[in-house]
């Protein structure tokens, strides 16, 4: 559960937030001499924004925001990014291009705080 608003909406795009309560719970394999714990529990504020919007007749584009800090320690905050453009090619066939970020304030020993991922895709549909 949570709530979700619409910010705005046309036929050309949508513009949403959301805001719920979860519990994360973690399982880590970390070494004795990691400051992290092996295992962690911390309730999140989950919120997301979402956006979408129809550029033109065959390019569409979207993203979605996730902001989850944790609810005792705001410093200890995940955040991923994903946003996407699906450019029709044919009517069956699009490519897709999407780029991935992932920050997590306070990773185990040894994980990069921010990750990043672009993937090209040909999608084919029928």
């Amino acid at each position: 559960g949570g709530l979700r608003v619409r910010l705005g909406r046309n036929d050309r795009g949508a513009l949403w937030a959301g805001s719920a309560y979860m519990i994360e719970h973690e399982e880590n394999e970390v070494a004795l001499t990691n400051a992290h714990p092996a295992s962690t529990s911390v309730s999140r504020w989950a919120n997301y924004f979402s956006a979408s919007a129809v550029l033109s007749s065959t390019a569409e584009w979207s993203a979605i925001v996730y902001v989850q800090p944790d609810m005792v320690d705001f410093s200890d905050v995940r955040v991923l990014v994903e946003t996407g453009l699906e450019v029709k090619v044919t009517e069956t066939v699009s490519l897709d291009t999407y780029l991935s970020i992932h920050h997590d304030a306070d990773p185990v020993d040894g994980i990069a705080e921010t990750d990043y991922a672009l993937k090209t895709a040909l999608k084919l549909k029928w």
